[in-house]
């Protein structure tokens, strides 16, 4: 033991960093500027359908590709204790991630759901929350029926190869069977 207290094997350099689900109930449509102090906020008045709080999901690992090594933990996923129906849930546009685009017609985000049972993948839905120069304006309702029964849901963000884009979404009103 030498007694280093973290990893430095990236090439120096160390990180602190977070994945999968946050609570919140900070909401701020008033953002002019990308910035990590927006990236609990929702793009939206409240939570979906008036609720108070809702959860922030974070893909680190999508959002460190080709700089850390993915791992599950990072990754945003709801597992329940059994089998499940899901219906449909709401998704909104994070602060962060919203005023991160500018309208470009090359702007793209979206987040694929998949449900998995017992350890198998299966199908998946994907909700585009940016594409060129629109941008969803509050919670968009996303219908999950066609996945079946899962035990487990993921989240993965689908950006544009080589950008940096911060994979932030908002999740609100999971509708179980």
């Amino acid at each position: 033991d030498d007694g280093t207290i973290w990893d430095t094997s990236m090439s120096g350099k160390v990180t602190d960093t977070w994945g999968g689900f946050a609570l919140s109930q900070q909401v701020n449509k008033q953002a002019s500027t990308s910035d990590y102090a927006n990236q609990f906020d929702v793009w939206a008045t409240g939570g979906a359908n008036g609720t108070a709080t809702f959860a922030v999901g974070y893909d680190s690992n999508t959002a460190g590709e080709g700089y850390m090594e993915p791992k599950e933990y990072n990754a945003p996923q709801i597992d329940f204790a059994k089998a499940v129906k899901p219906v449909c849930l709401y998704l909104a546009n994070s602060t962060y991630t919203y005023t991160y685009f500018t309208g470009e017609a090359t702007d793209s985000y979206a987040v694929r759901i998949t449900g998995w049972l017992n350890g198998t993948e299966g199908k998946s839905v994907t909700c585009t929350l940016v594409d060129g120069t629109t941008r969803v304006e509050d919670w968009v309702k996303v219908d999950l029926t066609s996945l079946g029964e899962v035990d487990k849901l993921t989240f993965k963000s689908l950006i544009t190869a080589g950008t940096y884009t911060p994979c932030y979404f908002c999740l609100d009103d999971l509708t179980l069977e």
